[in-house]
């Protein structure tokens, strides 16, 4: 009897052991639990055949190799209007990727063409000029400058926006405003932009051409 115990329990815990590696075998190698199909959502300004080319995710791999932060640097590390990826799984094998792009902020000139800039200083997106999108007078290798640029135009009061034309910056002390009627702001750093804003709301009462908000504290009109 303790004999038949013995081997009872010896098969049970063989039984056991092939059962377990049956199971990570199917879940990790084989094509049961593969993917079968990869679905993109929440683009724009990309396609989904270029989301899933670069995710690199195969059809048929393994449900449980397809990494979340693996695909993340994937798709943002090739596609730059790509911010951030999340993604969903399902034992039916659909994969889903939900794509947050980034948002433009303003737009500059890259040689003949316009690119979106996002506010951590990305240009992305090379096309045509965007209706409605500010535009910036700045060369593009500066992305400390950028992204500067980026908090002064979400600063900017919303019934402003429409009456500025263009905005130039040399460096991150010398951005400035071109408004309609040939006023002119100089806005200085990035510095207290939100101080800046309301100064510079108030200001724009005087009859004036020259608006100097870059010490906001003591501005001046001319």
């Amino acid at each position: 009897m303790r004999r038949r115990r013995r081997l009872r329990r010896f098969v049970v815990l063989v039984l056991a052991v092939v059962l377990v590696v049956y199971l990570a075998w199917l879940i990790g190698a084989s094509r049961t639990f593969g993917v079968r199909q990869i679905q993109v959502d929440g683009i724009a300004l990309v396609s989904a055949d270029d989301v899933i080319a670069a995710s690199g995710i195969s059809i048929g791999e393994p449900l449980v190799k397809v990494s979340q932060s693996g695909v993340n640097v994937n798709i943002t590390g090739n596609i730059l209007e790509v911010q951030s990826v999340k993604v969903s799984k399902y034992l039916s094998g659909t994969v889903v990727l939900h794509v947050t792009e980034r948002t433009a902020i303003y737009q500059v000139a890259v040689g003949d063409s316009f690119g979106m800039v996002s506010a951590d200083g990305t240009v992305f997106h090379l096309g045509d000029m965007t209706n409605g999108l500010l535009t910036c007078q700045v060369a593009v290798g500066d992305s400390d400058l950028l992204a500067d640029i980026a908090t002064v135009v979400l600063a900017l009061p919303a019934d402003l926006i429409p009456h500025v034309e263009f905005m130039t910056a040399s460096s991150q002390d010398s951005i400035s405003l071109q408004l309609d009627a040939s006023r002119q702001v100089i806005w200085g750093s990035a510095a207290q932009s939100d101080l800046k804003a309301q100064v510079l709301t108030a200001l724009l009462s005087v009859p004036g051409h020259v608006y100097d908000i870059s010490a906001p504290a003591s501005p001046s009109v001319k």
